[in-house]
């Protein structure tokens, strides 16, 4: 029997399946009826062991979770090798074989695809005690006797008790995977992207309009919003998305995010969209100050112990000073002009109603803040960010573009570097002829591991992604 680690973004379609790439025609509900009833005992302990990281269902429950993902129905037809009932999808095992040809396009990774396996050699009279195949090797791994990215106790395992060619095979399959994983990380470790149902938080909050007079409007800000989210629930994450908040919502929201638990999840992202300045100084819609470094501090392993040693992921697009970088390399004022593109800094300020002010770090124990975080900015301190009333912020839309390509692929700061390399090349006279000012993006990198993303996460429903916040303002 088996177990496998499935997760995707896989649309919640009860009447097709939508693979992108999939040019057949759709499968509708009542197949799926059919096959569901032509799955025999062994089958749906098979599937209901297979969903174990995903969802922990009932029988009862099975039915009704796999009329919405189909797609994912399918895929586990061919894990537990039914290809009769994958062939009335509309596919057959080597039209499947040849269409997922590329591993990343499977929702069940390569990891426990190989668990599968293991399971699938082992006999009673091998593991020699009083559980079935796969409740043994489950027990295995949630005691952390072998991981993801570290199969040797379990190669060493199966080589103490296994004489079976399945085994002997097995162990080989194992085996290379093993110098995968090692030729990948070069001696560096990855943080744990395995939590079960969401890789974590995403907080979005985006100040577009202001009821302080000096904060003038920014349009174009919302497409920024609808990116982000996308993005980042298609790599796994629960979206919540806050308007022009004031400054003790703000910081009431950023109280919440901290106190929350994280301990079922793998990440932690925050991004904020407003007006900036100096000293990396943000704006809420009432016009309080926060001081960007001490919303990141608020994370810290002291504050909020439940992501300790975890990656927290911050991004901001504000202005970081007033200068605004050109082509030609000079530096030049921001101006006030009506113009499509245009700034997110303040020359002046009138007024400070509140301030969140640089804080001690006494009484922060030594390292508890400076690491596991990784803060992105769309410019270096000092100048402009660029921001099209029409399409948001050129820096938002390649990092999002760059993430649904590349997320699943490379670690975040190979991404970033992309990221970096081409924003400076997209002048805003794309949109605007004649206007040469870019900007060249910068982070703040304190992530003591690789930090790769997954996108094979199950789709979730708009009820579920809402219980992740309940009790959020």
């Amino acid at each position: 029997m088996n177990i496998s680690k499935l997760s995707g973004d896989i649309a919640s379609d009860s009447r097709a399946f939508t693979n992108v790439n999939d040019v057949r025609e759709p499968v509708i509900l009542p197949v799926i009826q059919e096959i569901l009833g032509l799955l025999k005992k062994n089958d749906v302990i098979a599937i209901l062991f297979l969903l174990t990281d995903i969802e922990q269902l009932k029988r009862r429950e099975l039915d009704s979770f796999l009329k919405t993902h189909p797609d994912l129905l399918r895929e586990l037809l061919y894990t537990i090798k039914r290809f009769d009932l994958l062939k009335k999808t509309g596919l057959c095992r080597h039209e499947f074989e040849r269409q997922f040809a590329d591993d990343s396009e499977r929702k069940i990774d390569k990891f426990w695809r190989l668990l599968y396996e293991v399971c699938e050699a082992l006999t009673p009279a091998e593991t020699q005690v009083d559980l079935s195949e796969e409740k043994f090797i489950l027990k295995l791994y949630n005691k952390k006797l072998f991981s993801r990215t570290n199969v040797t106790w379990l190669v060493t395992f199966l080589t103490c008790i296994g004489r079976d060619p399945k085994v002997a095979l097995v162990i080989r399959k194992l085996q290379e995977y093993q110098k995968e994983i090692n030729a990948l990380s070069s001696g560096i470790e990855y943080y744990e992207m395995n939590s079960r149902k969401w890789c974590g938080m995403c907080i979005i909050t985006n100040m577009d309009t202001f009821t302080d007079p000096v904060l003038h409007e920014r349009a174009g800000s919302e497409a920024d919003v609808v990116r982000l989210s996308k993005t980042f629930r298609r790599l796994g994450f629960a979206v919540l998305v806050r308007n022009n908040l004031n400054y003790g919502a703000t910081c009431q929201l950023l109280e919440q995010a901290a106190a929350a638990d994280h301990s079922q999840f793998s990440c932690f992202v925050f991004a904020l969209l407003t007006h900036g300045d100096e000293d990396d100084l943000v704006y809420t819609r009432d016009g309080g100050k926060l001081f960007f470094n001490n919303i990141v501090r608020k994370f810290n392993s002291v504050k909020c112990p439940s992501l300790h040693n975890k990656p927290k992921l911050f991004i901001t697009p504000a202005c970081r000073g007033n200068e605004t970088m050109t082509m030609t390399g000079i530096s030049l004022a921001q101006s006030n002009s009506d113009s499509l593109m245009t700034a997110d800094s303040l020359e002046e300020r009138k007024q400070e109603p509140a301030s969140d002010a640089p804080q001690s770090t006494a009484e922060i124990p030594r390292g508890s803040y400076l690491n596991d975080y990784l803060v992105c900015y769309s410019t270096v301190p000092g100048y402009t960010s660029q921001r099209n009333k029409l399409d948001g912020i050129p820096y938002i839309r390649i990092l999002c573009q760059l993430l649904d390509e590349f997320g699943g692929k490379e670690h975040i700061t190979d991404i970033l570097t992309r990221v970096k390399s081409i924003v400076p090349d997209e002048p805003a006279d794309i949109l605007v002829p004649g206007d040469n000012r870019v900007q060249a993006p910068n982070d703040n990198n304190a992530l003591r591991k690789r930090l790769q993303f997954r996108c094979n996460w199950v789709s979730r429903t708009p009820e579920e992604e809402a219980e992740v916040f309940n009790g959020f303002m």
